[in-house]
């Protein structure tokens, strides 16, 4: 069995420089459906399993030699996709769904990067 971990994308600091919220990557209204759209959202203090991923390793080698991963849902099984893009001005650039897990498609793909 994998473990689950929140993938933190922002944290909230108070005025006396105490943490006062966590934003984690969520899927919205802990959907179940392909294509549930993924958000940021406060971290919920009862670990809500929409709120929990896994790092997935595909079979896919980057060209660097490392690997190529997708961020799998506790609750459903799916991952983190990237959903058509958009040129047009004002318009977000890409769309994330979840996505089945199997025959995982490369728009739910990724590699991972040091912080160095």
């Amino acid at each position: 069995m994998p473990d689950y971990t929140f993938f933190i994308c922002k944290l909230i600091f108070d005025e006396g420089a105490k943490l006062s919220a966590e934003i984690v990557i969520d899927i919205k209204g802990a959907s179940m459906n392909t294509g549930a759209s993924i958000d940021a959202f406060p971290r919920k203090p009862n670990c809500y399993d929409n709120q929990l991923w896994t790092l997935v390793q595909s079979a896919l080698h980057t060209g660097g030699g490392g690997w190529f991963y997708a961020f799998q849902s506790k609750s459903s099984g799916h991952v983190i996709g990237i959903k058509g893009t958009s040129k047009e001005q004002g318009e977000p650039g890409a769309f994330l769904e979840t996505q089945k897990a199997n025959g995982r498609r490369q728009s739910a793909l990724g590699v991972l990067l040091s912080g160095n």
